[in-house]
């Protein structure tokens, strides 16, 4: 499977403090209580991986989205 890049909006505030916890994905804020995780995932087990991290956090999970995959050939 190739890499994609992955948009995840959360309900919730994640702060720069907790970018090691999600070191593959960018962390924006959108407004004071929706978070946006944006970056590239090898495969569907690194997808799990961040939503598990959400979970943990007892944030809410608003939506997931796939871009385009990248081609590694480039």
């Amino acid at each position: 499977m190739h890499e994609q890049i992955y948009e995840i909006s959360v309900q919730g505030s994640l702060d720069e403090a907790w970018q090691v916890w999600f070191d593959e994905m960018e962390i924006a804020r959108e407004s004071d209580d929706i978070t946006l995780l944006r970056g590239v995932l090898q495969d569907q087990s690194a997808l799990h991986g961040v939503l598990n991290h959400l979970l943990n956090l007892n944030l809410k999970l608003i939506s997931v989205t796939s871009c385009c995959p990248i081609d590694p050939a480039g």
